[in-house]
């Protein structure tokens, strides 16, 4: 199975914010921050997708997430 993993945590100290930084710009909750940090996602909510690529410049889907083979961690 496919999932997602995200580049969050390296762009948000790449850009010396906090996670209650992004929660604020991006409308996100604290835990939502930390599971994007943290966790593999099964889900990605594209508003909030879209806003932290706003928030980090980024134009192209793939600078922030990316897939793995959930089988990988087996």
């Amino acid at each position: 199975m496919m999932k997602f993993r995200t580049r969050l945590a390296d762009l948000r100290e790449q850009y010396e914010l906090s996670r209650m930084d992004i929660v604020r710009r991006a409308d996100m909750t604290y835990p939502t921050v930390m599971s994007w940090e943290n966790d593999l996602l099964s889900s990605i909510d594209s508003n909030k997708l879209f806003l932290l690529m706003q928030l980090f410049n980024i134009e192209r889907i793939d600078d922030i997430i990316f897939f793995v083979d959930e089988t990988d961690f087996d």
